[in-house]
């Protein structure tokens, strides 16, 4: 199982690979350019493993009684609209969904 942490700044869509052996410390927001001086709340870390992907798209989720939230963690540089199209039908086929978003991100250099 192969785990990754894509750190991204919820107002500009920009997101960034923690390195492999980072510590989430204290502030560490502040360690990354695209995220240092942000609030808080406009901070996300999406922990993304290598079994949690649909047509080559990780997805993150969480369950309900209903059914399975999910989220497509989508890098637009990497995926089109016609290989989202078919992660999500790949997901309803595959899973019981009662919500299915789609977070749309760019790669911010390192």
């Amino acid at each position: 199982m192969t785990r990754e942490y894509w750190i991204v700044n919820d107002k500009t869509k920009k997101y960034m690979k923690a390195p492999g052996d980072f510590k989430f410390d204290g502030e560490w927001k502040e360690q990354f350019k695209h995220t240092k001086g942000v609030s808080w709340l406009d901070v996300t870390c999406y922990s993304l493993v290598d079994f949690d992907m649909a047509n080559g798209i990780p997805y993150v989720y969480d369950l309900c009684m209903s059914g399975m939230l999910c989220s497509l963690i989508v890098d637009t540089k990497l995926h089109d609209a016609e290989a989202i199209k078919k992660a999500k039908s790949e997901l309803r086929v595959k899973h019981d969904i009662v919500s299915l978003n789609v977070v749309r991100l760019e790669e911010v250099a390192a």
